[in-house]
């Protein structure tokens, strides 16, 4: 049977360093198999592997172990996170869509009081124009006033001149 080569992971989305560390673990695996196929005969006759190399392969695995629980502790964080500012998210569009309504209002509001503003000009308009021909008519009217009192007080008065002049006679 021929020996079992383990091929590292080459295009996995894997942190840089845990990706360095699973190179380096399957070269070593690699060179540890490919001479224990070599001296196969010696495990046979009874040397055994020694265990520092086994314990080398324990402490990167559970080092690689570590990492993939830190991995998986912050991917959590970020998923409480994630859900966190999705909450946010839909709580800002509705208080957005609320405020957006208000604004609405408020134009329409606007809207409507500029509509009274501009028909309140246009009566003030039509008053000042209305006061402007009641001026006109008062002042004609005082100049006829005026021409009348001249024609009676000329009327009275030469009929006061003729009264005395006919009393005198008497």
């Amino acid at each position: 049977m021929g020996v079992k080569v383990m091929k590292p992971a080459a295009a996995h989305p894997v942190p840089e360093a845990l990706r360095n560390l699973h190179q380096s673990m399957v070269s070593e695996l690699n060179r540890h198999l490919s001479s224990g196929a070599d001296g196969g005969a010696a495990v046979q006759n009874g040397a055994a592997p020694q265990p520092g190399d086994i314990a080398t392969y324990i402490g990167r695995i559970q080092k690689a172990g570590n990492l993939l629980h830190n991995c998986t502790k912050r991917v959590r964080e970020l998923e409480d996170a994630l859900y966190n500012a999705q909450s946010k998210l839909s709580e800002m569009s509705a208080q957005l869509q609320h405020a957006s309504a208000r604004c609405l209002e408020l134009e329409e509001g606007v809207a409507a009081e500029a509509q009274r503003a501009n028909e309140a000009e246009a009566r003030a308009a039509g008053a000042e124009e209305h006061a402007s021909q009641l001026q006109h008519a008062l002042a004609s009217t005082t100049g006829n006033l005026d021409a009348l009192t001249s024609s009676i007080e000329s009327a009275f008065g030469t009929v006061g001149e003729v009264s005395a002049p006919t009393r005198n006679a008497a």
